[in-house]
């Protein structure tokens, strides 16, 4: 009876043009389409379509696809011989990790575990580096750490390494290491009211860890383990320091784009945004590149000025009251004339893959991702939109280190603008304080949900990176109506906001000129 071919020659000279290769080449075509129709699947669903419950899960299954497409790519290309090493890739640091808490907080959940991550300040906001093995690396850590609790909570706390590099630490409730992974220099620990634990007892082949070692070293970092003297198991991974990779070099970059040249003359451009300060930035941009700007407050506002009035351009805001930015864009490309072929920009704090997608299937001509901060960048997308050339900004420019970023923006907005932008501000952000307050009490989840959204984009502007994380934990939860954890969200979002207001005030009444 004859054995089943085996892949070893693949594996052993890549690039053979042996059968088993040729065979693998086309299954992982058909995995590849496969997977593809699975996520384009999830991207059609719309949120706003489910219980909060169910809409949780679909982003948990979203992001665990989006690993699992990942995870598919790199293991074909190595077995085929398309790669030697690893891709390097630059890596939103903050995205990834709700995407690690998206997928791993469920697994906690499923054994009524908590599950906490936690952001230090100063963090970068981009690596490069292998995305796929920090990943893998980070599944295997707190997915032994979840396996071996059976009460309490797993903790993942991310900050800057007193060496320059990132420390990620992950901390679980469960018996501790047993003395020989620790190498033997370090007992297991008692816990009081709890009998001497010898180690973690589950069966286990240990895969995990050795996968995190092996992955850890190629990217030449450190994997410490450590039984803390108050109980439970730590695992510490140490990424070695590297420069913040560059994608911007401030306002004032070129990047192809002269801001000198008028794109906008003699043309009229609607602005419709819900948020004060987004609407005094998008106008001020607009303004420079020489068009005449009118300004709306929401979707409904945005159709009632289309179809009584001439515009050449619209700019428009995706999450409004009473009507979406995406409702107008799809009421626009179903009208009969001249407003179907509208040019559009959408602007969006929400720039998820599958976001983006819905923006363009409804019609949208570019998408700029908020906060918006870098003049060059919102040219680049007017002139992509007037001379209809494709523009692409899923990987949006670096803002200015967040110390220095208000006031790049009060440079971009000029000594006029300035004062008007930060009483402005200040507006905004008080009505997401009262609008939060108001939230909370009931609790009002799409209230809540609003105004969370607005304060993302508040934050990033003025680089308020760790306010600006909170409420993107905010508006998660409040998009999937989970009630356990509000409390501490929002305590942590009132606690760094209100500061926060009171600096810009003080902003404020500094530059504003003497009577």
């Amino acid at each position: 009876m004859s054995s089943a071919p085996s892949l070893q020659p693949v594996f052993a000279h890549p690039g053979f043009g042996t059968p088993d290769e040729a065979a693998l080449a086309l299954l992982g075509h058909d995995l590849r389409a496969a997977l593809s129709d699975v996520l384009g699947g999830l991207r059609l669903i719309s949120p706003e379509d489910l219980p909060g419950p169910a809409r949780l899960q679909v982003e948990r299954v979203r992001a665990a696809g989006e690993l699992l497409a990942r995870l598919l790519e790199q293991g074909l290309t190595v077995m085929l011989g398309e790669a030697e090493q690893a891709p390097l890739e630059v890596v939103e640091l903050r995205h990834f990790l709700q995407d690690i808490d998206l997928r791993l907080s469920g697994r906690a959940s499923e054994k009524n575990l908590g599950f906490a991550l936690n952001l230090g300040p100063d963090l970068p906001q981009r690596l490069r580096i292998d995305r796929v093995g920090l990943e893998r690396i980070l599944s295997n850590i707190v997915g032994n750490a979840i396996k071996y609790c059976d009460e309490g909570e797993v903790t993942c706390h991310v900050a800057r390494d007193p060496g320059g590099g990132l420390s990620i630490t992950v901390r679980d409730d469960g018996p501790g290491f047993p003395p020989a992974t620790l190498g033997g220099s370090q007992p297991a620990p008692t816990r009081p009211g709890r009998p001497h634990l010898s180690g973690r007892s589950k069966s286990g082949s240990g895969m995990g860890l050795r996968i995190a070692k092996d992955l850890t070293a190629r990217l030449g970092g450190q994997l410490l383990l450590r039984n803390p003297d108050e109980g439970g198991a730590e695992v510490r991974l140490i990424l070695p320091p590297q420069a913040e990779p560059e994608a911007d070099d401030g306002p004032a970059a070129d990047h192809g784009h002269d801001m000198t040249a008028l794109l906008l003359a003699g043309k009229r451009v609607l602005v419709a945004d819900d948020n004060q300060t987004s609407q005094a930035i998008l106008s001020s941009f607009a303004t420079k590149l020489g068009g005449e700007v009118v300004v709306v407050d929401d979707g409904v506002e945005a159709i009632e000025w289309l179809t009584s009035d001439s515009v050449d351009l619209l700019i428009i805001d995706i999450e409004m009251p009473r009507l979406s930015g995406l409702e107008v864009i799809r009421i626009l490309r179903a009208m009969p004339g001249l407003l179907a072929e509208l040019p559009i920009i959408a602007a969006t704090a929400y720039t998820l893959r599958s976001n983006r997608d819905a923006i363009l299937a409804a019609g949208a001509n570019a998408i700029l991702a908020k906060p918006l901060l870098c003049a060059n960048v919102f040219a680049g997308a007017v002139r992509s939109v007037l001379d209809g050339t494709a523009f692409d900004d899923s990987t949006p420019p670096l803002p200015p280190p967040s110390d220095h970023r208000l006031s790049h923006l009060l440079e971009m907005a000029g000594p006029q603008v300035a004062l008007e932008l930060l009483t402005r501000l200040i507006d905004d952000l008080h009505g997401v304080e009262r609008g939060l307050v108001q939230g909370g009490a009931g609790p009002h989840w799409r209230l809540l949900h609003e105004k969370s959204h607005v304060l993302i984009s508040l934050a990033g502007a003025v680089g308020a990176d760790l306010l600006q994380h909170r409420a993107e934990t905010l508006n998660q939860l409040s998009q999937h109506q989970d009630p356990a954890r509000l409390s501490e969200a929002l305590s942590g979002v009132m606690s760094l906001l209100d500061p926060l207001i009171q600096h810009i005030v003080q902003l404020r009444d500094s530059r504003a000129p003497a009577e």
